[in-house]
């Protein structure tokens, strides 16, 4: 079955959630404090990108 728009959406949605997910638990799990700044500002990244993809998923 070929997806549409909102098939998509909701599949980058979902991607998108697992990777704050896994994020949020590479940050409890890191050793380096320097690993940790770039993973925090990834997170932030992603979390941002969630948020709007979120909003648009509603439409």
């Amino acid at each position: 079955m070929q997806n549409n728009a909102r098939g998509y959406t909701e599949e980058a949605t979902t991607a998108l959630k697992q990777a704050v997910e896994n994020l949020q638990a590479a940050i409890r799990t890191v050793e380096q404090e320097d690993n940790r700044g770039l993973l925090q500002e990834s997170l932030q990244s992603v979390e941002m990108a969630y948020k709007q993809k979120s909003n648009i998923a509603m439409f």
